[in-house]
């Protein structure tokens, strides 16, 4: 068990150091580009992306999926993945070009058609790519991924700069992503020494599991893409383009913190498989250390979006700090249990995690329609909170029935982040607006006053509580090892 804890610490460092690297170049790619170009350039990217996910969603067999539940993978699972992949790229970039004229009617704009074809030349390499690199999360060698993984996203942000300087315009964001796509190609190759060969001699093992794979990845899209299709269905470009954006700058935190987290937790739990009692555990313990910084970043977010949005973006993008803060929230709420689909893919249960995914479609469709129709767009954002309360409900039931963790077990685990986040919010409520002198000065006074209030109400409870196993020791440890360096 203390091998399994510290490969899962150090693959959280080495997920979240990576997360926090990418995020914060995208955060400044985007802060440039934001003065350099307008909300309706990235508003047609968003609809150029809409399309190539609708796309990519149909072929997508989670292969590599497959390769980390399976712990007896062969060279000929590798080589069929592999396989299966490039054909997959194949068929997104051949049905992108067909489709062209479909996204051009459904989005109402007529400069879609040589994006899509950029994009579709892109994903077809991409499909190419090594893919001996889904090794550095089966072996939770997450130090190789942070490399592979930064080294691409700077490439491609330095490329897409420099196109912006040069283009003024939207094209410079589908240069960016499309150079974004050739990088991690190139880099796949030289990093890993694996060499795929055509095979198909795994194909009904694969796909015994990726076609479960396939029609949850379907119902991911529509949760995950449904608002942003029918906003640009009824919305111009700039409208999307601030919607977009919005989501992103709203979620930015959250998904900075969990993501990481929860990609190292997959394939720990995938080794836990067999012992029931020590994966419910790990899960308890994993998800109350997620919250412990995700509850304060996104409810921090909602408070301090009026200063974010004209520190990152500017001025011009005041208008989407009411959409920054419903995301903040959003992205807050939905982490509460974003990592029970780690829980249920290693038990297997995939046909569960299906109809999850599309009982969140369906939901998130329809509270959309009633948003939509009763508040314009922050109606339709608004449906996010709704569907995300609601399926928090639904996933708690299944872990209760496949893994034995009941609402009892979350909500004493979440206690000590959910008081501190309260007290968190009474203190950043009471900060008079016209107390700071800039924006700058502002976002930095509420991240302070937040960070201290909602540390030091945590660790008062944690020592009420008799000091328990959990995130607060451990990053206590790590406070006291910096202290002794500095000192």
């Amino acid at each position: 068990m203390s091998n399994l804890r510290q490969s899962f610490i150090a693959g959280a460092a080495w997920m979240t150091a990576l997360r926090w690297a990418v995020k914060l170049l995208g955060l400044a790619n985007t802060a440039i580009l934001a003065r350099l170009l307008a909300p309706e350039d990235f508003g047609l990217i968003a609809m150029a992306m809409l399309a190539v996910a609708f796309v990519e969603v149909w072929f997508g067999f989670g292969v590599e999926t497959a390769l980390i539940q399976n712990k007896n993978a062969t060279k000929d699972d590798y080589d069929t993945a592999w396989t299966l992949r490039t054909l997959q790229g194949a068929c997104v970039g051949l049905a992108l070009v067909a489709t062209a004229p479909l996204a051009v009617q459904y989005f109402h704009e007529p400069r879609l058609p040589p994006l899509l074809w950029l994009m579709a030349a892109a994903i077809t390499v991409a499909g190419a790519a090594n893919i001996g690199t889904v090794n550095f999360q089966k072996e939770l060698n997450f130090k190789q991924e942070f490399i592979f993984s930064i080294i691409g996203k700077l490439l491609g942000v330095i490329v897409t700069i420099a196109f912006a300087y040069w283009l003024r315009n939207f094209w410079a964001l589908a240069y960016g992503i499309f150079f974004g796509y050739f990088f991690r190609f190139a880099l796949s190759y030289i990093m890993h020494p694996y060499r795929p060969r055509f095979s198909l001699r795994k194909f009904r093992s694969l796909w015994g599991f990726s076609q479960w794979m396939l029609l949850s990845n379907i119902g991911l899209f529509a949760n995950s893409k449904a608002d942003e299709v029918i906003v640009g269905g009824i919305a111009p470009a700039s409208t999307l383009g601030l919607y977009s954006v919005s989501l992103d700058i709203g979620q930015m935190v959250t998904n900075e913190l969990a993501h990481p987290i929860n990609r190292v937790l997959y394939p720990l739990l995938s080794k836990l498989q067999d012992e029931a009692e020590r994966m419910r555990a790990t899960y308890l313990k994993i998800t109350a250390s997620v919250n412990t910084l995700t509850l304060p970043a996104g409810v921090g977010l909602a408070f301090s979006a009026p200063y974010v949005v004209v520190v990152v973006l500017g001025a011009k993008w005041q208008e989407a700090v009411p959409y920054v803060q419903v995301f903040a929230l959003y992205g807050a709420l939905r982490f509460t249990y974003s990592g029970a689909n780690s829980v249920l893919m290693a038990l297997g249960k995939v046909r569960t995690i299906s109809a999850l995914q599309w009982a969140e479609a369906a939901m998130l469709v329809g509270f959309c329609i009633i948003g939509g129709v009763l508040d314009g767009l922050f109606g339709i954002a608004m449906a996010r909170l709704f569907v995300a309360l609601a399926m928090g409900i639904v996933t708690v039931y299944y872990l209760t029935k496949f893994a034995g963790i009941t609402i009892v077990h979350l909500v004493y685990g979440l206690s000590r982040p959910m008081l501190s986040v309260m007290v968190m919010a009474a203190a950043l409520a009471v900060i008079p607006k016209a107390f700071f002198a800039s924006s700058l000065l502002a976002l930095g006074g509420y991240i302070t006053v937040g960070a201290s209030v909602y540390s030091a109400t945590l660790l008062l409870l944690w020592w009420r509580a008799g000091k328990p196993d959990g995130i607060e020791p451990i990053a206590l440890a790590a406070c006291q090892r910096i202290y002794r360096k500095v000192t």
